[in-house]
């Protein structure tokens, strides 16, 4: 299991990175749980992964949207964000600027949901 420290979130992040031989990614130094996500849809026992469009991507897509939308909208765009950023991402380590991350918000406000940051759910991540 992950040692939940996500505070900021990457909405008002400078970078996200990962390392691929642990799974584990970081929301500037903030390290993302697969947790709260996996008690709405538990698709990757295993926790996050990138670079392709399976289970842990989706949990990570799915993590990523819970902090700023509602459950229901976080669980209707959790597959195209997947495809559209996730599965793209390279297979191994990565790392994401902030021009990068606001191409990441532009495409979440285009799709008409409204995004609320909510410290509270941060927090619980």
């Amino acid at each position: 299991m992950y040692t939940i420290k996500y505070v900021k979130g990457w909405f008002m992040a400078s970078t996200i990175k990962a390392d691929r031989s642990s799974r584990r990614v970081w929301v500037d130094d903030g390290e993302i749980s697969p947790q709260r996500s996996k008690q709405l849809v538990n698709y990757s026992p295993d926790g996050f992964n990138w670079g392709y469009g399976g289970s842990g991507p989706a949990q990570l897509s799915l993590s990523q949207l819970l902090p700023f939308v509602s459950e229901e909208d976080a669980v209707h765009l959790h597959q195209s964000f997947k495809w559209k950023f996730i599965a793209t991402l390279p297979e191994g380590d990565f790392k994401l600027n902030s021009e990068q991350i606001e191409t990441m918000r532009t495409w979440i406000k285009e799709q008409g949901v409204e995004i609320k940051v909510d410290t509270n759910r941060l927090s619980r991540q």
